[in-house]
């Protein structure tokens, strides 16, 4: 299983801020159902990346499932079923993902400062 995960490119100080927006985004999703037209929005990305016929047989693409299943076990799963399982996610199942897996004792923080930045 992937980790969730997000990555903002900011200054320092934009940090705080930016925490805590993630935060209410987070109980947001966790209360309230998205709309239809947003998860729609959301899931092309998604689906042009398990695009059978595209993205998905490409060698990096087959490089990093052959990489996942034998460094971590993950089962090799067609394309074709990764997209029918895309087609079918609702407002309900993102909510209710949110309640299970986005809780604070998973949540970490990792922080780069790049020195070369004047």
């Amino acid at each position: 299983m992937r980790p969730i995960n997000a990555i903002f490119d900011c200054i320092p100080e934009e940090l705080p801020l930016i925490r805590e927006d993630y935060r209410i985004i987070i109980s947001e999703l966790k209360k309230e159902l998205i709309t239809e037209e947003f998860l729609a929005k959301c899931l092309k990305r998604k689906k042009y990346l398990y695009d059978s016929k595209g993205r998905a047989k490409s060698n990096k693409s087959i490089s990093e499932k052959l990489y996942l299943h034998y460094r971590f076990g993950a089962p090799l799963i067609e394309d074709e079923e990764k997209e029918n399982f895309i087609e079918k996610i609702t407002p309900e199942d993102i909510r209710e993902t949110a309640q299970k897996y986005l809780k604070e004792k998973h949540f970490f923080e990792f922080a780069m400062n790049d020195r070369n930045k004047n």
